[in-house]
């Protein structure tokens, strides 16, 4: 998948204000993993997901020591989804397979793996400056194709809402002053593998 993420604390909050010298960019980032699923009825299926490389992150453009620089913290994260979808509707194709829209909601948590920033291309590590947990809700819809009732390409829309203050402090910030918590929308494909059923 590939995401518009924001890291929503202070400082981005009022880099929003006109008359603030730091301003927020467009922050893209990735996530790749192995997903299975399992039919708990006609309408209903449950799916694990395990991210195995998932991408957060913030761009901003900030005035400092009478010049503009380029400042972007990127997080990286293994990350488990578990996720109820809900098939709103369904038709037959041409082809013998079944095309079908669902709703997606479910909880994820993440691991950081690390967590880097960028001053004009130069990589600082600021991993200790952020909990090893995050977690959240995940809410979607997608549209799928049920190839023989065993794989399920699939295409989506996501948001991510995090739950956590990811921040845990440094020398210069107190934890209470930067809060900060994780979200993201993007896009979202994948081939699905369904756990054959009980007999």
């Amino acid at each position: 998948g590939l995401n518009n993420t924001w890291l929503l604390n202070n400082e981005t909050y009022s880099s929003f204000r006109k008359e603030k010298l730091t301003s927020s960019k467009t922050h893209f980032g990735k996530e790749v993993g192995i997903v299975v699923g399992y039919y708990l009825s006609e309408r209903i299926r449950i799916s694990l997901e395990l991210m195995l490389h998932s991408e957060q992150g913030q761009k901003y453009n900030e005035f400092t020591e009478g010049k503009y620089i380029s400042r972007e913290l990127d997080l990286n994260y293994k990350q488990c989804n578990i996720i109820l979808h809900y098939k709103k509707n369904s038709r037959l194709l041409r082809s013998g397979n079944y095309a079908f829209t669902n709703y997606a909601i479910g909880p994820y948590i993440g691991a950081l793996q690390y967590a880097n920033e960028i001053i004009d291309g130069n990589t600082t590590s600021i991993t200790d400056t952020y909990r090893k947990m995050n977690y959240g809700l995940l809410l979607g819809i997608e549209y799928g194709i049920n190839i023989k009732g065993k794989w399920i390409p699939s295409l989506g829309i996501r948001t991510y809402v995090g739950s956590a203050n990811i921040f845990s402090g440094n020398g210069n910030t107190p934890i209470a002053f930067n809060k900060t918590r994780n979200t993201a929308i993007g896009i979202n494909a994948g081939v699905i593998y369904l756990l054959p059923e009980k007999e």
